[in-house]
């Protein structure tokens, strides 16, 4: 009986080993695969701490004197090689799993193969990327597929893709209306440009450096998860044709102190667009245009605010540097070619004025992130830093 129990054991746990050692079909000059038909391969997981260093996937491998295409990167396959720097995909390889290179801290350059067409979700998560060329084949990609990649400044795209744009290093659709995806290290603060209609679903999931959004008035829909996990988000602009946004648009945002919505009709927020925890509620002010108070404070999920406050938005022109003499640098508020002697006066949006001057030559005033208006010569200016 005893010795019946001890052999039921051992079969049990080699049962159990049995998949996690045998769980590809071959190997092949480095890489791991399993057949996916009578002439195809995937490439799979190592197995062990093979995948390191500069890897180049071939088109074909050899098994028992059959040669097969290499057409697929399996799930996972990368997933956690630490020592991973580069990797050439050959234009064999039509398809990437979910999480295929998620996880490789060191993994700073990825040269996509022409056959691809479909890359899954979190694919690149927490990766070291610094930039990446979508190429012309591609007409699918999942969600979040450079998440937590803080190092990568730009995503480009083929011109010939007939999907995918890139604007100004942000992946949009081939109409530039819909954001699909922003590189976690572009910047700090992000003013989406005029045109974009839709914020797309995880397009800034974990972007955790991000501080700062501006969202323009041609934004119409916040989709699901679009803001999520922005763990360093500040201060956001809702512009004022905003009228959509989804479940957990902005969930996991503890830093997130104000919020401007210049939509005088509070747009219609899924009851978990935001962090549901009431201390969320307190910490974070609401600025909304003069005479909506009342509708915020009666409106679903936006009368959860504690902290609303009403603002005069209208007759404010936005200045930017390419066409103004006033105008946001970085963390400050510039001037340029003034006329000597004119008054300066620099308002926050509750109508406090925090400076006044008289001006004497170019100069800078520093601040913290916010709306500003400038009055200067008659004009009233809007500033956002």
């Amino acid at each position: 009986m005893k010795n019946t129990l001890l052999r039921t054991v051992v079969i049990f746990v080699a049962l159990c080993i049995y998949p996690s050692i045998h769980a590809y079909d071959f190997e092949y000059d480095g890489f791991y695969y399993d057949i996916t038909s009578d002439s195809t391969v995937s490439v799979t997981h190592d197995h062990g701490d093979f995948y390191k260093g500069d890897i180049s996937i071939p088109n074909q491998a050899t098994h028992n004197g059959k040669t097969y295409q290499v057409t697929t990167i399996e799930a996972n396959a990368f997933k956690g090689k630490e020592q991973l720097t580069s990797v050439h995909i050959s234009n064999s390889i039509d398809s990437i799993g979910d999480y295929a290179f998620c996880a490789c801290p060191l993994l700073t350059q990825v040269s996509l193969g022409e056959g691809i067409t479909y890359m899954g979700n979190d694919i690149f998560r927490s990766s070291g990327l610094t930039s990446i060329t979508i190429t012309r084949n591609v007409s699918q990609i999942g969600l979040s597929p450079f998440s937590a990649c803080t190092q990568l400044t730009e995503i480009n795209v083929d011109e010939a893709n007939p999907y995918f744009s890139s604007l100004d290093g942000v992946l949009t659709d081939k109409n530039r209306t819909t954001i699909v995806a922003y590189p976690a290290g572009k910047g700090k603060r992000y003013i989406i440009p005029d045109g974009i209609t839709k914020i797309g679903t995880h397009s800034f999931f974990a972007c955790y450096p991000i501080t700062y959004i501006h969202i323009p008035n041609s934004v119409k829909t916040i989709e699901l998860f679009a803001f999520a996990s922005c763990t360093d988000l500040d201060t956001v602009i809702l512009g004022n044709s905003v009228d959509s946004i989804e479940v957990a648009a902005f969930r996991i945002n503890d830093r997130l102190k104000t919020i401007y919505s210049m939509n005088p009709i509070p747009p219609a927020a899924h009851t978990g667009a935001f962090d549901s925890f009431n201390s969320f509620f307190i910490q974070c002010t609401l600025h909304v245009p003069a005479g909506s108070l009342q509708a915020y404070k009666n409106a679903e999920v936006w009368k959860n605010f504690k902290n609303i406050v009403e603002n005069d938005f209208t007759g404010i022109e936005r200045s930017t540097p390419n066409k103004a003499k006033i105008f946001g640098n970085k963390n400050s508020i510039a001037f340029r070619n003034i006329e000597p002697g004119t008054d300066i006066s620099i308002y926050d949006t509750t109508g406090k004025c925090i400076k006044t001057f008289a001006m004497d030559g170019d100069s800078e005033i520093p601040l913290p992130s916010g709306i500003y208006l400038i009055k200067y010569a008659g004009r009233t200016v809007k500033i956002i830093l």
